[in-house]
C-alpha cells in the first residue's frame, strides 16, 4: 500500500514515516502544507493519505483532504490531537485518528482503513481510531 504523510511537525511526520516503513508501507514523502501534498498525490497516486488536521501556513486538514478526494482520487486519514467531531469531518476523510497514538495503534489504525478500501470489515478497532 501507498501512503503520503501530511504533517507540519518535523518530528511527527518522520516519525509516522518511520513507523510505517518499519511495517512494509511504501511511504511516498511527508508533506507539510497542502500544496506539497496535492503535488505529491499528483505525482505518485498514493491509495491513502494521513492528513494532519492543522498545517503550516495556515492550511486546513480537512480541506486538504477533501482536495486530495476530490482532484486526485485519494482518501483520507485524519491525525489530530485537537477535538473534532466526526459530522466535521464526514465527507472529507474515512476516519480520524486521535493523537497522541502508540506505534500499534497507528498500523492497526492503516490496516483497518486498507480493509475498508478493500470492501472488508477492519480485524479489530484500534484505541484512537473513529471510522466516520
Amino acid at each position: 500500500m501507498k501512503l503520503i504523510v501530511i504533517e507540519d511537525d518535523r518530528l511527527v511526520g518522520p516519525a509516522v514515516q518511520a513507523v510505517l516503513e518499519r511495517e512494509g508501507y511504501d511511504v511516498l514523502g511527508v508533506a507539510t502544507t497542502a500544496a506539497k501534498a496535492l503535488r505529491l498525490a499528483r505525482q505518485h497516486e498514493p491509495d491513502l493519505a494521513l492528513v494532519d488536521l492543522r498545517l503550516g501556513k495556515g492550511d486546513d486538514g480537512l480541506a486538504t483532504a477533501r482536495r486530495l478526494r476530490e482532484d486526485c482520487g485519494v482518501p483520507a486519514l485524519i491525525m489530530t490531537g485537537f477535538d473534532l467531531r466526526a459530522e466535521e469531518a464526514r465527507g472529507a476523510a474515512l476516519g480520524i485518528l486521535r493523537k497522541p497514538m502508540a506505534p500499534h495503534d497507528l498500523v492497526q489504525a492503516v490496516e483497518s482503513v486498507r480493509a475498508l478500501l478493500a470492501g472488508d470489515a477492519p480485524d479489530r478497532i484500534p484505541r484512537g481510531l473513529e471510522l466516520l
